[in-house]
């Protein structure tokens, strides 16, 4: 049994204007017209393991997420609903934290795989052989991950560089490195390192040791909102005082025992828009969108009603709701600091 734990807990501030009534997994991002969190949801679902999957999301779109598994006719999901956002190393601390305590059915025995859900792949077969791969160590106790075979020199991804090959497919980690500039990421391609998927396996006993070891305070501030939460599914306010950091900051980076296992099939992250335009293109779907060139070239536009590009080149139009945003296509990464800044007013 695996405790699938999707992690759509995030504003998706990259996003905006859609994200800005609907969370990033809720957002129809995919050309067949369906969410990032339906194609998640299908990837678990070819996994060889029995599964049991837990949808972590933020209180203020509680209403949504039930609302649209009920629409969709999808069960057996259950929820972990945080009171605000506290990054990925709350968020998956706390989860194993419950498991351990019996909660979702866990034990400190239980088996969890973590991962996003803004991410679509081309084949979720590769996949599941790469959590299979992982799956047989899970008695060795270490921390495993998955790493994406890059198929371009990216800047948006971190990287993942392993010595040797344990069985086939599978790594030793000697390091995560963050996101690099143009030059060094085509170096990283070239030295065969890998992209971080943010994809972990790993047992509740050995994640819990880890966060004793590597970040007692987020553990500390875990241990004490558990312990106030009337309904452990629901934490209490007192959630908020949970450092605020990434899973991989506050372990994955210290870990010195960590194991990968190599997935090669074409992969994207679909947290800014530029990946989704890209994603769109590589699809070869950007024909059945609703705009039209002249005198312009590389524009692309989301929109319910026509845009016309008239002597424009790489903009980006979003027309949501709420606002609409014009973008240069290499500034679209940028979006979520002009959120952060200006978030009282959007």
């Amino acid at each position: 049994m695996i405790f699938v734990y999707l992690m759509a807990g995030g504003s998706g501030s990259r996003l905006w204007p859609l994200s800005e009534t609907h969370p990033k997994p809720l957002l129809k991002l995919l050309p067949n017209g369906e969410t990032i969190l339906e194609e998640t949801i299908k990837r678990i679902g070819s996994l060889e393991q029995e599964t049991k999957i837990i949808l972590g999301i933020n209180s203020n779109h509680e209403k949504l997420f039930k609302n649209f598994l009920k629409r969709k006719k999808i069960k057996n999901i259950d929820l972990l609903v945080e009171p605000c956002a506290r990054d990925t190393a709350a968020a998956i601390i706390y989860f194993s934290y419950s498991l351990k305590n019996g909660e979702y059915g866990g034990s400190a025995e239980s088996i969890v795989l973590a991962t996003p859900c803004d991410q679509v792949l081309d084949d979720n077969n590769i996949f599941a052989d790469a959590v299979t791969s992982l799956f047989k160590r899970a008695n060795e106790k270490k921390l495993m991950t998955i790493g994406i075979k890059p198929h371009f020199a990216s800047t948006q991804y971190g990287y993942i560089k392993t010595t040797k090959e344990i069985t086939p497919n599978t790594f030793e980690v000697e390091k995560f490195i963050e996101k690099p500039n143009q030059k060094n990421a085509e170096q990283y391609i070239k030295d065969g390192m890998y992209w971080n998927s943010g994809t972990f396996l790993f047992s509740v006993e050995k994640i819990i040791k880890s966060s004793q070891d590597f970040c007692p305070e987020v553990l500390e501030k875990v241990e004490e909102t558990f312990e106030k939460s009337q309904n452990k599914k629901e934490p209490a306010a007192c959630f908020s005082e949970i450092p605020k950091t990434s899973f991989d900051y506050a372990v994955v980076e210290k870990e010195v025992n960590i194991c990968m296992s190599k997935c090669d099939t074409k992969w994207r992250d679909l947290g800014n828009w530029k990946e989704v335009v890209d994603f769109f293109k590589e699809k070869g779907e950007i024909k059945n969108l609703k705009f039209e060139e002249f005198v312009s070239k590389n524009n692309i536009a989301i929109s319910e009603k026509k845009v016309i590009f008239l002597g424009t080149e790489d903009l980006i139009v979003i027309d949501g709701p709420d606002g609409i945003l014009v973008a240069n296509k290499d500034s679209a990464a940028e979006l979520k600091k002009y959120i952060k800044k200006t978030k009282s007013d959007i």
